[in-house]
């Protein structure tokens, strides 16, 4: 951690790289383990989620469409390199998830998604989503 923290220090950008990285992992799990089962996860991404399931709008321009004033909020009231990670952050899992469940619709790949047939299958998946990300999170 105390390494990373060093070169994100030395070379900022990498924070941003790194962010890019978490938001891009967090669609394609999302996809391929929440969506299939009707989990919504934590927070505006799983508000948006049950958008999703209800309307059929991709949790992508949701996601993007919901943050958006609190994006120019935080812009004026938080620090601006903040503001700038969460844009980021949105941005990049706004896009990676309307670019993924297109390629996944277009080109057939829906066996990659994980379809529970009992609830127990269905709570595994949702606990493997929160061990993935109570990984990938604190670093």
């Amino acid at each position: 951690m105390a390494r990373i923290t060093r070169l994100i220090s030395k070379y900022p950008w990498l924070a941003y790289l790194f962010i890019c990285l978490v938001a891009v992992a967090d669609a394609i799990v999302s996809i391929v383990l929440l969506y299939p089962n009707d989990f919504a996860p934590v927070g505006i991404q799983g508000f948006v989620t049950m958008i999703q399931h209800k309307l059929g709008i991709s949790v992508g321009y949701l996601y993007l469409f919901v943050n958006a004033p609190l994006l120019i909020l935080a812009f004026f009231i938080l620090t601006k390199g903040y503001s700038f990670k969460n844009l980021s952050y949105i941005l990049t899992f706004s896009v990676s998830t309307v670019v993924a469940q297109k390629i996944i619709a277009h080109f057939d790949l829906s066996f990659l998604e994980f379809h529970a047939k009992t609830d127990e299958q269905a709570i595994i998946a949702a606990a493997l989503y929160g061990v993935f990300f109570g990984i990938v999170y604190p670093i």
